[in-house]
């Protein structure tokens, strides 16, 4: 049988690693396009670097959907495996009076 306390805390990091991944890297993303704008230029994901040229600005989701795909996959997993940890755990007793 499964060990609810074991898969409520393997849940609990599938659950939460992909998405606090994800924030991170966006949030790179989003603060090399930043930079870019405030010079006054594009940026251009292929090189990685601001340019002159006008360049439209594709999401970090157009440019990366299988990789945001799949941690959201992940993470979902993760979200199960707590909801199926509680249920075989059950519910709490609390603390019993005296």
């Amino acid at each position: 049988m499964l060990n609810p306390t074991g898969l409520l805390r393997f849940g609990t990091l599938i659950c939460v690693l992909p998405a606090v991944a994800l924030l991170i890297v966006y949030g790179l993303d989003l603060s090399r396009i930043t930079d870019c704008q405030q010079q006054g230029l594009s940026y251009s994901p292929a090189l990685g670097s601001c340019i002159a040229a006008t360049e439209p600005v594709m999401t970090y989701y157009a440019r990366h959907s299988l990789l945001i795909n799949i941690s959201l996959l992940i993470a979902t997993a993760g979200a199960l495996a707590m909801t199926l940890g509680m249920v075989l755990k059950g519910p709490s007793q609390g603390r019993q009076p005296h």
